[in-house]
């Protein structure tokens, strides 16, 4: 097989550091195309060569992305809007995750509005998808120089499994991580 080629202004040749796992792609690897087709929708990696139109970042970045295929080879291509800098205090394993699962995640809580002093429930929260939304939802409405100060997101109570009654739902804060039943406080 080929080694993978920019073929666009906007493309970019990633050499694949850590993946991750999704269900439609795992589910999905019997319908390849074609015999050569390399299956994989998130990655991360460092860029050996940058997108020719300078829309990307440099080669040498340690960048995260997302695209339909190629995640699973040791290079791919991707194009510079499906890509996004990964900081050095991040991991390559805990990076690669977040692309489908990150994005799955904001798309449900914009889709709630605005959460801000309203009470949330995440079912299904032990996943990848449920993990990041109880965060997202529940993270400070405004940054603030200390913690105390900041305001926090919606009450989030979320659970992993089907919920019968409150006490069986959990309450996530956003700054400590801990959970406790409704009735309790962290």
């Amino acid at each position: 097989m080929a080694d993978p080629v920019p073929a666009a202004p906007s493309e970019m040749l990633i050499e694949v550091k850590a993946i991750s796992l999704n269900f439609g792609e795992v589910f999905s690897t019997d319908n390849a195309e074609d015999s050569g087709d390399v299956p994989g929708w998130d990655s991360l990696g460092v860029v050996v060569v940058p997108a020719a139109d300078g829309s990307g970042p440099p080669a040498g970045t340690r960048v995260v992305g997302a695209g339909w295929s190629q995640a699973w080879a040791q290079q791919r291509v991707l194009a510079s809007g499906n890509v996004a800098v990964v900081p050095d205090a991040l991991d390559f394993q805990t990076a690669a995750a977040l692309p489908v699962a990150g994005v799955t995640a904001l798309q449900i809580v914009r889709r709630l509005g605005p959460v801000v002093g309203r009470r949330v429930l995440i079912t299904g929260a032990s996943g990848g998808v449920g993990r990041l939304a109880v965060q997202l939802a529940a993270r400070p409405a405004r940054t603030s120089s200390q913690r105390s100060e900041a305001p926090s997101g919606a009450l989030v109570c979320a659970n992993s499994g089907p919920t019968r009654s409150s006490s069986d739902c959990r309450e996530w804060h956003p700054y400590t991580g801990c959970s406790s039943t409704l009735a309790a406080r962290c």
